[in-house]
């Protein structure tokens, strides 16, 4: 959802015409003010409004607390300057309008009309806060930083999960180095599944319900398992060399849960 400030009534192109048409005199003026009000809609319409919907969050928050911080880094850097410009836009139409607020003030029978455009002016000048980046932005800001508080929530149980992963690798590998010199059979090492080698994988993929980019993480480990630790080996399998190559999988996967 896009959050778009409401444009002041005072400073549309029909409230002005509308306005000055009830004085014949002021129908045929040219006072160039429906030219700087028109401008100043036209830079208002082309803004990139996009920029102040906040959905695009929720897909930088499953991919992670890095990658939310580098959207909104280049999300800033990106539209800020557009905004300042728009900023600067209503600086400039309440300075012009203040001008030929003055300019009608010099002729007696449109005085009322200097005093509304007057009025207009302090109106472009509040605007000019509405639209500055900060504001526009405010909702988006206020969404990061709901999102960063659910990351701190959701690394707490990730750790409480993966507390359990490196145990339960630990234990795999203790089991395995065990076998170093006396292989197990292929139906004894196929029993050792269920309380040995699945427990790691059970556990990350639980931890991976709260943040999917584990799967990422462990994705050669857990493939490892899905092809390793399923079904019993053949009887031609080499047990010695399955087992290094076991090792070998499980102690990375335990340097990774340690730099996690």
């Amino acid at each position: 959802m896009q959050h778009i400030p409401p444009y002041p009534e005072s400073l549309k192109v029909k409230t002005w015409e509308k306005a000055k048409g009830i004085a014949a005199w002021m129908s045929s003026r040219n006072t160039g003010v429906t030219a700087l009000l028109e401008k100043a809609e036209k830079a208002f319409k082309s803004a990139p409004w996009e920029a102040t919907a906040d959905e695009p969050l929720a897909e930088q928050y499953r991919r992670g607390p890095e990658a939310l911080e580098e959207f909104l880094r280049q999300h800033h850097q990106k539209y800020q300057p557009a905004f300042r410009q728009l900023q600067a836009s209503f600086a400039d139409l309440s300075s012009d309008l203040k001008s030929k607020a003055k300019e009608l003030e010099k002729d007696e029978k449109v005085a009322k009309f200097a005093a509304l455009v007057a009025k207009m002016a302090e109106d472009a000048n509040k605007f000019t806060y509405a639209v500055a980046w900060g504001s526009v932005s405010d909702q988006l800001q206020k969404e990061a930083i709901r999102l960063r508080a659910n990351f701190a929530e959701r690394k707490k149980k990730i750790h409480e999960h993966l507390s359990k992963v490196e145990p339960a690798i630990e234990k795999v590998i203790h089991k395995l180095e065990s076998f170093k010199d006396a292989p197990p059979t292929t139906k004894a090492y196929k029993d050792l599944f269920p309380q040995y080698h699945r427990l790691p994988g059970t556990y990350i993929s639980v931890a991976a319900k709260d943040a999917p980019e584990l799967k990422v993480t462990f994705k050669d480990f857990l493939q490892y398992g899905s092809d390793n630790w399923t079904n019993e080996p053949s009887a031609k399998t080499d047990m010695k060399k399955l087992i290094e190559a076991d090792l070998k999988v499980l102690k990375k996967a335990k340097e990774q849960v340690a730099k996690l």
